[in-house]
């Protein structure tokens, strides 16, 4: 089935994949979905999947874009890189801060979503990502692009397409990219080359298709994250630039993945489905790891350690959609199986530690390596399987549409020592189950609502506990969901009520041990809109309001208190203007507001909240009849220069992101 069409104004599409249940109409869909398209990618100059995410109020990130990882929050719970999938897999893009080089369409899910997606890992709660890749156009595609980033960050990109054969048949598509430069954090260099390939094959009954993709990154001065001492008020954040690592520290990381596809539709009401992918990244970091803040001076101790990890993931789904009527319902019901095997190995090394300020930085000194095996054994493994089966009923002309179904769940989770022998072993398995309904009273208004169970994988203590790498039991997220979307032709505008319950672990402050024993409530508001509100004039965003309370401690000392990194308000809102007074120039504007978080249970480190603005103006050249135009655009994020600290559920903080200045060319041959 191919992607739904873009809606108007060309930001976002009409739908996007929801799991198991395919493509689907945003106007039929029970969930809360954005899906953000290549032209918004193209035209923000994002390169990173946050930097399109943020234009949901419902996501912050939670690492900025210097670091070495990305994560972020959706609904306030964190989502690490286990909840990207590609093409509906998981697994395959590395949490490594995946380039967007040959990605068509950014798809977001909001909520937990086991019966759609599966039982992923640990961080899917809030919501799962899914990428989708660029095909072959009939049209050949040779499209080129230059960009500037201040301070000196170069970068090149190529996108080369054709399809051959009668009909078309078969396509090829490659996307390339590389850059190097100084980045506008103190002593941060970096370079990184991206390489992508799209092999596929259509035909009336049959799809395959075949994606490749590798990625590496070199980084010297990676951007630290911050722990404040218990009992520390949050010291003021410093100048976004600043870093306390130097050019001693470095960051190594090289991924990669296949991925395999196909469908055929074995009649008119009956097609089948088949995917696999394979995916290896390995990391080695000499680094600083997470700092501590130890007083309101700013001054800060790091441990100095070198670490090297491998993940290696492997993953399947095979399936079926039938569509069908009995009397006067219509089905569309769907069959599943998943299976996800992901094998992590890592040592860590450490070597004393180094002292720093986080307002006047001194740069860490050159330490000997710790001495330690560099080809890490076995640390932990996860084998997940699972049955899935979704029916979705429709009546009265599509205008009443109930989703039913549920995902048997197998987890097999194991930690290792260091001799190999398994020192910590859960398995569960779980019916979860989910229930959905729109209704159409009118044929541009849809009403919805979901409840819908998840069975996640056992957290894992962090390197910094004191019983890092253990193992927890899997555990059962819920979420409770109405919704409203109302499509105006040029404009739609959705609202959405959610309620999500799921236990808690948290570092003991006194012990240094990570448990699992509280519960954490978040109650959410969303209002969004998207589209062209006037010929020339369009709209991105919202406003979320999110509840976060932790509603079972240990001994209900801080019950009803907030939850840690869960702001209560967050805006993101953006308009382009093609302006009537200067032909093909258009003016873009982007207002993101994050409101105020905690670090601890107890809320005695609150962190402020902030706003930032972003600007940027995109000219394009008309190079004459039959020739393709040349597109310039130019930007500034964080217009203002503000200095903030980004927060994240586990009570770690980073820096902001400075302001920083672009400038790129992208043109045809």
């Amino acid at each position: 089935m191919g992607a739904p069409p873009p809606y108007a104004g060309g930001q976002v599409a009409t739908g996007g994949r929801v799991g198991l249940l395919g493509n689907q109409s945003l106007f039929d869909t029970p969930f809360s979905t954005s899906n953000y398209s290549r032209e918004l990618i193209d035209n923000q100059r994002a390169t990173a999947i946050n930097d399109v995410l943020l234009n949901d109020p419902a996501v912050r990130s939670t690492t900025n874009r210097f670091g070495d990882t990305e994560t972020r929050t959706i609904r306030g719970f964190n989502a690490d890189g286990t909840n990207t999938s590609f093409l509906g897999i998981p697994g395959m893009v590395s949490g490594r801060r995946p380039r967007l080089e040959g990605i068509e369409r950014v798809e977001l899910l909001e909520g937990p979503n086991t019966l759609l997606n599966g039982a992923v890992g640990s961080d899917n709660i809030g919501g799962a990502v899914n990428l989708v890749p660029k095909r072959a156009s009939d049209t050949p595609t040779r499209d080129f692009g230059l960009s500037y980033t201040s301070r000196s960050m170069f970068e090149g990109t190529a996108d080369l397409g054709q399809r051959f054969g009668p009909d078309k048949a078969f396509g090829a598509r490659v996307n390339l990219s590389a850059r190097a430069g100084a980045t506008l954090i103190d002593h941060q260099r970096e370079t990184g080359s991206t390489g992508t390939a799209a092999i596929d094959y259509r035909s009336d009954k049959l799809r395959v298709s075949l994606d490749l993709s590798r990625q590496a990154i070199y980084m010297k001065a990676q951007n630290v994250s911050f722990q404040v001492a218990p009992g520390l008020s949050v010291p003021k954040p410093p100048d976004g630039t600043k870093n306390i690592l130097g050019d001693n520290d470095t960051f190594r990381s090289i991924s990669s993945f296949g991925v395999l596809h196909a469908e055929y539709d074995v009649a008119d009401w009956l097609s089948v489905f088949a995917t696999y992918g394979l995916a290896r990244t390995r990391d080695v970091y000499n680094s600083g790891f997470t700092s501590i803040i130890i007083d309101t001076l700013g001054n800060t101790t790091t441990p100095n350690f070198s670490f090297v990890d491998t993940f290696t993931t492997e993953a399947s789904q095979f399936g079926a959609q039938a569509t069908f009527d009995t009397a006067f319902v219509s089905h569309r019901a769907t069959f599943a199986t998943d299976r996800f095997d992901q094998l992590l190995a890592y040592n860590v090394g450490e070597a004393g530690s180094f002292d720093s300020n986080i307002y006047n930085p001194v740069p860490r000194p050159l330490f000997a390596n710790p001495t330690f095996d560099w080809n890490p054994s076995r640390s932990t493994e996860s084998k997940r399987v699972s049955y899935a089966v979704a029916d979705t009923m429709s009546m009265l002309n599509e205008r009443v549409q109930l989703t039913a179904g549920g995902r048997q769940q197998y987890i097999d989770e194991r930690s290792f020592d260091t001799d190999g022998a398994t020192s910590t072993r859960y398995r569960a398995n779980r019916l979860s189950p989910a229930v959905a309904l729109v209704v159409k009273p009118l044929p541009q208004l849809s009403v919805y609502g979901n409840y819908i169970e998840q069975l996640n994988a056992g957290d894992t203590a962090p390197l910094s506990a004191a019983n890092a790498g253990q193992l927890f039991p899997p555990y059962v997220s819920e979420q409770k969901e109405v919704g409203v979307k109302y499509d105006f032709g040029r404009l739609a505008v959705t609202a959405a009520l959610f309620q999500i319950t799921r236990p808690i672990a948290t570092t003991s402050a006194a012990t240094q041990v990570f448990s699992v024993g509280g519960e954490q409530r978040n109650r959410g508001l969303e209002l969004k809109t998207f589209g062209e509100v006037y010929p020339g004039v369009r709209l991105l965003g919202g406003v979320a309001f999110i509840e976060g309370v932790q509603t079972k401690t240990a001994d209900g000392t801080n019950n009803g208190k907030k939850a840690i990194g869960v702001p209560v308000t967050n805006v993101s809102f953006g308009a382009e203007w093609d302006t009537p007074y200067v032909s093909r120039l258009t003016l873009t504007g982007r207002v993101i507001y994050t409101g105020k978080t905690y670090l601890d249970e107890a809320n005695t480190q609150r962190v402020p909240a902030y706003a930032t603005l972003d600007i940027g103006a995109r000219y394009t050249v008309d190079r004459g009849p039959g020739r393709i135009p040349i597109v310039v655009r130019g930007g500034i994020s964080n217009v203002t220069g503000e200095n903030y600290w980004q927060t994240a559920t586990t009570g770690s903080i980073q820096s902001s992101v400075p302001r920083t200045f672009f400038l790129s060319t992208s043109f045809s041959l």
